[in-house]
Parts: structure tokens; C-alpha cells; sequence
């Protein structure tokens, strides 16, 4: 095991004591002079057609300086797959909540007053809500993009799954409903546009994807991107609803038309209505098994609801459809989705971006095969596990795994031994004690089929001895900027408290893609090392030429550089230094260019090598069921995750922490509720969330597997932390009752219908 002086230790974030004491400044803690407010009119209606916007009551309000509709934009469709989404509706509103029109004026309260002064025609159309109703031949038609409310439509088909199935000693089908979920960001979306001279806009916003959002902004308001500017303010909660930010869109045109800046924030309400939640779908799932336990066949279908915009959602789809698949070794697979629209707000990234639906789903009947084969749920994973050096159904090549250790170290943990199979522990009273365990697998650094799918970074080191990393890939709330920084500290062997990461701003930071995919660690960490390697050899040349010495006889420890022959040292600082002033005040910068290997995919048929590498993780619950009320309550859990080479074990183990946290929400209390079209939860009061009453004690392990393409070996924890955890806590509470809930979240009532059913 190589020695680090910083790689491996456990380093605070350097922006917590900032963010603790408050001083972290987000775009709503900034002013500009002549700052005007802005605000959004959106649509009372699930569907309908616009016959008339009336803005001349709100112009004549005091302190209003503009109101913008469609009119004032160059009416271009945009969207991530489809084409689909008006920055302000041009025609018609499609769901509860979509953007009409908005207003800049002095203050909020003034903005507010004049969005109901604005008068708006509206013939109500029918609507449809329901995804199996709006597959129906006589179903309203949501958009005309596509001419039928069927957004998208994927198949896979590997192996022979007939044979499969008739080879197979036991099949196990069951259907399972996942719902809407939100992500509960503390941070309210705010975003900010300021004109500049020679037309150009800087926009402020909490992005997780700088240059993606100043690209859509170019393009939908028909500005050059050489005129856009983004920066990324201080980032209070993503977890995928930064990715696109249609505030930012709207907040720029009110500044384009007033000259001035603007600031928008939105209200609690508006971000229940219209922050692209976690997609509700419908899976049905058919397995086959040997009666040892070997998987010989999956079949899935699965019908999800769009909502009224695309955005992400095909390629979040996909990654349902997909992704579990090669978490076991699994031959015969066929796949058949629907992506349906509906008048509801659109469906989009969220942490695990469509994993946790699948994995609720093969990770609960994997224990259903393993009650009705009367074997261990622990041993039918390892029977099936992936391993390192395989190569999936889909022609993932995994080249590091440690998915056996995952599961030996939680089930060692919970003392798993003895539990036997599904039922076989459960104490006497009217509550009981359960064991349940579920395994995951995620990507970590997604290449695209087409197009740039690495990253870059610049480091500066200068005469203050100063090193400064410039990158284009967004810090949420993952840790990235300080592993960046750990990074280029251990290449370069200078102090870590030397080294800091520069703002995220599209003037100044090279091309990045953004955070999702789990891409940030791999590929920006590999574009931050090789820029730190840049400068080091650049060091190293100058100190060639100092000590009048081959390279190859330098050493460089602690930012001190030795000749072995001579003996002489030379303080790394103070030859940079030296160098800059010398050589005319630059400082040394080094470049760094990470594309990852090219390898072959096949675009029709998805099958190929997608991912720079793959992690893994095993989690188990403790739960306790009352039987009396249905109530359940998580115990103790633990979560092994494989994680290549943990980098700041702090910051890993912080991150599954709170993906426990989400993961719990998600698996027992939350859940969207549409009552048919509206939104019912407009706050936290409605909207249940876990508190700390909630999130029980844990234990995390971090397996090192050491993933040769990441840099020290490295690959990536922060967003599959929660994609195990509710099946795991589903299959703990089938232990304790006997009761199979295939719908989340697992309320109490829900627990208690599972229970009664059992009775009959």
C-alpha cells in the first residue's frame, strides 16, 4: 500500500465554517445597485390553450419596470432529448404551474402584486394524468412534438430469455410502484442576471452544470454564449434539480429588457410545483432461477410518467431500464420501457437518476426467489455477484469490484449468521425485529456515445506560492473542490492548506460537463492530476536547469527539491517565486485533459463499455414493525460501499450518511401527492421528510478496490448512496411480518393492509 501525505485522510470542507456561521454567500445574499426583483405567473390550469395575455394593469403598477410573455422571446423550443419546453408558454399550459409570464419591479411585494394584475385567457383543455390512461387512443394530447403522448420508447433484448425461463426451477413475477418524490432542497432556487457593457449578462445561480446552463441560455433566448457569463454562488442542496434551471432562463430575459439586474427566487410553494421530481413508474418484473439460485432470466417492463417536459427523462429511463442488470451476472434479458406524458409537472434528475426505482425492484425479488427457493438472501446475491474482470450482458467491463466484500462486511456487521432464510427471526410481542439487505451497483463517469465526455482543469502556482485549481465542474455538496484539492497537493507535494479551488465561472475555468453520473471524482480528479503533473514537470525542469543536474536525479518531498548527487536542496516555493520574477512576473501553469478510452457502443442496440468504471455497495437494516399500528422504525444500518480508492474518508462516509437519510425518506414517508392534477404538498409541513428523530444510528465501510482508469484509484460514493437502502429496509421488514410490500413509500397503513392480507 503507497504512502500519501494527504490522499486517504480524512480533510474538513473548506467551506463549512462559512456555511455554518453563515457567511456562505448564495445568490440570494447578493446585491447589486438598481437591483430589481422578479417573479413568475404561472398557469391555474393542468391544460389549456392561451387566447389572450393582458400585461397593461401590472405596467401601470408603481415600481413595476417590465413584464415579459412569449412575445418577448424568440419563441425557440429546447429540451435535453426532446425538444419540447417554451422558456414562458407560447400557446398552451400543459400542467399545474407552468411559466406564463414575469414581472421585475423594486421589491418582491410589488412583483407579486403585479402578477395578479395580468389577465389571461385560457380555454381549458381536457387532461390526462394517469399514464396508462394517456396511452389510450382517445387520451388528450399532451404535446404535438412527437404526435402521440408516448415521449420515448426503449427495448433490449440479450440472450434467449425463453430458454431462460424454461430452464428455470422457480419464476418469480410481482409488479412495483414507485412514486414522485422531491428533492427537498433547504435552499430556495434563486438566481440572479447582471447586464454588462457590450451586451453581455453574467447570471448567478446554485448550478450543477455551469456550462451546460449558459449553452441553454444562449440558445433559447438567441444570445451568443460568448456573451453569457455563468458563476456558481454557494450551492445549498442539488441532488440532481440544479442540473437545469429554467429560473435562470427567465431571470435573464428580465434583465435583457430592463437593463438592470434582477434577482429571482422561488417560493417554497413553487418549488413543490415545479422542481422536476424523482420519476414515478410502474415495474413489472419476471424472474427466472436455477434452483441453486442462479438467475437464468429478467424480464421488465416499465411504464414511467414523464410529466409535461422531457428534459433528462429518456436517458434517466435508461438508466432504470439498464443499469441494475449488470449488478449480477445475468444472461438473458429482455427490457421493454414507455417514457408517457401527462399534465403534470416533468420528471427529471435525482440522486441515482433512475436507479433506485429498479433497484427497489430486482433487489426486493431477489429475496423473493431466495423465500420460495428456501435459501439465504445472502447467498443467492453471492452466487450471482458481478465480479471484477467481467463483462456484463450490456458489455460493461468491470475493472474493479469488490461487491463480495460489500456483502460480507454488512451482514457480517448486523450478525447476519443464523438468520437463515426470510421469517426464521422473529422475536415474541407485537413488535418485530427484522434483518434485510440489498445490494447496488452505479456509474462513475458516464462517456456519451458521441461528443466530450472528460473534463479539464488548470492549476496556477504562484510567486505567493499559492497553487490555485481552476475546473468547470460544479461542487453541490459532494466535497469535489477540497478532493481537487487533495489531489494536486499529493502530485505536487506541497501543503494542502496551500492549495485552493477558484470559483466556478465560465469566464475563467476551463470546459466541464458538470456533476452528475458520478463523473466528478473520476474524470475531473483525473483532469486535476494530470494539470498538477503539468506544472511538476515544469518545476522539475526549472530546478534541472538550477542545479545543473538530469532530472532523474531530482526528488521532490514536503516542497523541498533534492539533487541526489550534489546533495543541494532548493525550497519549491522560492524557485517558483524565483522563476516568475525572473522570467517576467507569469506564473507556472500547467494544463490538464482527461478523455476517457475511447470504446466501442453501440447506439441501437446500448450495448457497450459506458462507463469509465462501476461502483458498488451492499447496505443492511435493522428494522422494528408494530403490528399494531403498522408503524416501522430503522434501527441500525450499515452500508458497505466499494468506492475504488477512498480519497477523504470524511467527506465518503459524510455522503452515504445522508444519502441514508434521503434513502429512508424515500423508502418509507415520501411521496408527491396529486389530487388529480395538483399538487397537494406545497411545504415541509405536508411534504413528510426524515429529521434526525428519524435517521437511525450507522456504521459505513469503505471498500477499497482500486480502480486502475481514477486517479490514486479512485471512483466515486456521493449519489448511489441511497439507491440500496429501500429495498434493503423492504426486505428487513418481509423478515420480521412475512408481509411483501411492493409499493413505496411503505406507510404505515400500508403495512398494516400487508398484514391483514396475510391473515385472510
Amino acid at each position: 500500500m503507497p504512502e500519501f501525505k494527504v490522499i486517504g485522510k480524512g480533510v474538513p470542507r473548506s467551506d463549512s465554517i462559512a456555511k455554518v456561521t453563515g457567511t456562505a454567500k448564495y445568490t440570494a445574499d447578493i446585491s447589486w445597485p438598481r437591483m430589481l426583483h422578479g417573479a413568475i405567473l404561472r398557469s391555474p390550469h393542468p391544460h389549456a390553450q392561451i387566447t389572450g395575455i393582458d400585461c397593461r394593469k401590472a405596467l401601470a403598477l408603481p415600481g413595476v419596470r417590465s413584464v415579459v410573455t412569449a412575445d418577448d422571446t424568440p419563441k425557440k423550443k429546447y429540451g435535453g432529448f426532446i425538444a419540447d419546453e417554451y422558456p414562458l408558454a407560447v400557446d398552451r399550459v400543459r400542467f399545474f404551474g407552468d411559466e406564463v409570464a414575469a414581472v421585475a419591479a423594486a421589491d418582491r411585494e410589488t412583483a407579486e402584486k403585479a402578477l395578479a394584475l395580468i389577465e389571461v385567457q385560457y380555454e381549458i383543455l381536457p387532461a390526462v394524468y394517469d399514464v396508462f390512461d394517456a396511452l389510450k387512443p382517445d387520451a388528450p394530447l399532451v404535446d404535438d412534438v412527437v404526435g402521440k403522448n408516448l415521449a420515448y420508447k426503449y427495448s433490449i433484448h440479450r440472450g434467449d430469455i425463453e430458454s431462460g425461463f424454461n430452464a428455470s426451477a422457480c419464476v418469480v413475477e410481482d409488479t412495483f410502484q414507485l412514486p414522485t418524490v422531491c428533492h427537498g432542497c433547504i435552499e430556495l432556487t434563486t438566481c440572479a442576471a447582471v447586464p454588462e457593457s457590450r451586451e453581455s449578462m453574467v447570471i448567478w445561480a446554485p448550478t450543477s452544470a455551469p456550462f451546460m446552463l449558459r449553452n441553454q441560455v444562449g440558445a433559447t433566448l438567441g444570445i451568443p454564449t460568448a456573451q453569457i457569463r455563468v458563476i456558481q454562488a454557494a450551492v445549498g442542496g442539488s441532488f440532481g434539480s440544479r442540473h437545469t434551471i429554467k429560473a435562470a432562463i427567465i431571470v435573464t430575459l428580465l434583465a435583457r429588457k430592463t437593463g438592470r439586474p434582477v434577482t429571482l427566487s422561488l417560493e417554497r410553494e413553487e418549488e413543490f410545483l415545479t422542481s422536476r421530481p424523482r420519476m414515478a413508474a410502474e415495474i413489472r418484473l419476471r424472474m427466472g432461477f436455477a434452483a441453486d439460485g442462479t438467475i437464468l432470466a429478467k424480464k421488465t417492463d416499465i411504464t414511467a410518467n414523464n410529466g409535461a417536459y422531457t428534459a433528462t427523462a429518456p436517458l434517466l429511463l435508461e438508466t432504470t431500464a439498464r443499469r441494475a442488470d449488470n449488478l449480477y451476472r445475468i444472461k438473458n434479458i429482455e427490457t421493454d420501457v414507455r417514457l408517457v406524458y401527462t399534465n403534470r409537472a416533468s420528471s427529471s434528475a435525482f440522486r441515482g437518476f433512475g436507479n433506485p426505482q429498479m433497484h427497489f425492484a430486482i433487489e426486493s425479488m431477489m429475496d423473493m426467489a431466495a423465500d420460495r427457493l428456501g435459501l439465504d438472501p445472502v447467498q443467492i446475491r453471492l452466487k450471482n455477484a458481478t465480479q471484477k474482470g467481467d463483462i456484463t450482458a450490456h458489455g460493461w467491463k468491470i475493472t474493479s469490484c469488490d461487491l463480495t466484500k460489500c456483502i460480507d462486511t454488512v451482514t457480517r456487521a448486523v450478525d447476519w449468521d443464523g438468520r437463515g432464510p426470510a421469517r426464521k427471526f422473529v422475536p415474541s410481542g407485537r413488535k418485530r425485529h427484522g434483518l434485510g439487505m440489498a445490494c447496488m451497483i452505479h456509474i462513475a463517469g458516464r462517456r456519451k456515445p458521441t461528443g466530450f465526455s472528460g473534463s479539464n482543469a488548470q492549476i496556477k502556482f504562484l510567486d505567493s506560492g499559492k497553487v490555485v485549481i481552476y475546473s468547470g465542474e460544479a461542487d453541490v455538496g459532494q466535497g469535489c473542490s477540497d478532493v481537487f484539492r487533495q489531489i494536486a497537493a499529493e502530485t505536487l507535494e506541497v501543503p494542502l492548506e496551500t492549495v485552493e479551488t477558484a470559483t466556478l465561472d465560465t469566464l475563467h475555468c476551463p470546459f466541464g460537463l458538470g456533476s452528475f453520473s458520478d463523473r466528478v471524482t473520476i474524470t475531473g480528479g483525473n483532469a486535476v492530476r494530470m494539470a498538477a503533473l503539468d506544472v511538476r514537470k515544469q518545476i522539475m525542469a526549472i530546478a534541472a536547469a538550477h542545479f545543473e543536474s538530469p532530472e532523474d536525479i531530482l526528488t521532490c518531498e514536503n516542497g523541498v527539491i533534492r539533487c541526489l548527487e550534489s546533495g543541494q536542496t532548493i525550497d519549491m516555493v522560492k524557485l517558483v517565486r524565483q522563476t516568475i520574477t525572473d522570467g517576467g512576473g507569469m506564473p507556472l501553469i500547467g494544463q490538464g485533459n482527461y478523455w476517457p478510452p475511447f470504446e466501442e457502443y453501440d447506439t441501437k442496440t446500448k450495448y457497450g463499455n459506458l462507463g469509465v468504471a462501476y461502483t458498488f455497495a451492499a447496505q443492511a437494516a435493522e428494522v422494528e414493525v408494530d403490528l399494531d399500528t403498522g408503524h416501522v422504525k430503522v434501527l441500525n444500518f450499515k452500508s458497505a460501499h466499494d468506492l475504488g480508492r477512498t480519497l477523504n474518508p470524511l467527506t465518503a462516509s459524510g455522503q452515504v450518511e445522508g444519502a441514508l437519510a434521503q434513502g429512508l425518506g424515500y423508502a418509507l414517508m415520501e411521496e408527491m401527492h396529486f389530487e388529480p392534477h395538483q399538487t397537494q404538498d406545497l411545504s415541509f409541513l405536508e411534504y413528510k421528510m426524515p429529521t434526525m428523530m428519524d435517521v437511525p444510528s450507522s456504521e459505513v465501510f469503505l471498500i477499497e478496490s482500486i480502480e486502475p482508469n481514477g486517479p490514486f484509484g479512485a471512483k466515486g460514493v456521493a449519489e448511489p448512496g441511497l439507491v440500496p437502502t429501500a429495498p434493503a429496509i423492504a426486505n428487513a421488514i418481509f423478515h420480521a411480518t412475512g408481509a411483501r410490500i411492493t409499493s413505496l413509500p411503505i406507510t404505515p397503513q400500508k403495512v398494516l393492509d400487508a398484514l391483514a392480507k396475510l391473515a385472510d
